[in-house]
């Protein structure tokens, strides 16, 4: 197997495998994938989100969430790596009214946006969990963050800022592209997370105690909202359709946030009254 570096699509990987076995290879991550995506999206994030919040099933769902988002990071890699990742990822993807080959033909860097995916979902994840840690950290008198919190925000806006860097450079460089200004979109909004963060790393720690089960919550709900949205992608439905049901179920994660934590503060309030 050969590893090299182009300056337009960056790692390549060629295998001196025949191009059929290349082919299962290929066939056998993305099931991977989709398998460990559906999973995810379907079964464990919904059990977490649901389960009673604060007990011993909530977290063991949540840290097994965090585990298919990470299988679900590393076969995408894997995925990416491969020469034959631009055919076949745009045959299999049917989005009508979007013709995908033009994304990878016109866009800067093919695989930024996919490598960027991958690095919000793990960032959401394991960030969410890194809250709770914070949280008890600050309760013994410890700094509100620790090197691992800093690496995470460093990440995420090192590969927003590039992000929204593609996006400019297709808008102001190239043929009109289609996702250049969802590019520019989500990168910022992506940087809302890494100001957050460096907010209840700043301010008085009391803030993140207080509030920091809801930088948790969303979070994780921002990641489930990111899987249930990669498999709208493959849905035979038009670009306009997909468009609606994103921004629905960008509205319903928002509502979700607040009726499920507003119920976790009900429940909270016999145990601080009988605290107090």
């Amino acid at each position: 197997m050969l590893v090299w570096f182009d300056p337009h699509w960056g790692f390549h990987v060629a295998s001196v495998l025949p191009i059929m076995n290349q082919v299962v290879i290929y066939a056998i991550e993305k099931n991977l994938h989709i398998f460990s995506g559906f999973l995810a999206a379907f079964v464990v994030f919904p059990a977490t989100v649901f389960s009673r919040k604060g007990s011993h099933k909530h977290s063991k769902y949540g840290y097994i969430s965090t585990f298919l988002a990470c299988a679900v990071a590393l076969t995408g890699a894997l995925m990416l790596l491969s020469p034959m990742f631009q055919s076949l990822w745009a045959a299999n993807v049917k989005t009508r009214g979007v013709e995908w080959q033009l994304f990878f033909d016109e866009i800067f860097y093919e695989p930024a946006f996919f490598i960027w995916l991958d690095i919000v979902l793990l960032y959401a994840c394991f960030s969410a969990i890194r809250v709770w840690i914070r949280i008890k950290s600050t309760k013994n008198g410890a700094a509100p963050f620790g090197w691992i919190d800093l690496l995470l925000s460093f990440l995420l806006a090192v590969s927003s800022l590039f992000i929204v860097w593609v996006g400019i450079h297709d808008v102001t460089h190239m043929a009109v592209h289609p996702f250049a200004t969802m590019f520019i979109g989500l990168g910022l909004y992506a940087m809302a997370f890494v100001a957050i963060d460096i907010a209840t790393f700043c301010l008085p720690s009391q803030l993140l105690v207080r509030y920091g089960w809801i930088l948790h919550g969303y979070k994780f709900l921002f990641a489930w909202h990111a899987l249930i949205t990669a498999f709208l992608i493959r849905m035979k439905i038009s670009f306009q359709e997909f468009s609606r049901l994103d921004t629905a179920l960008s509205l319903l994660g928002y509502l979700s946030t607040a009726v499920l934590f507003w119920f976790y503060l009900r429940a909270q309030k016999p145990a601080i009254q009988s605290s107090s």
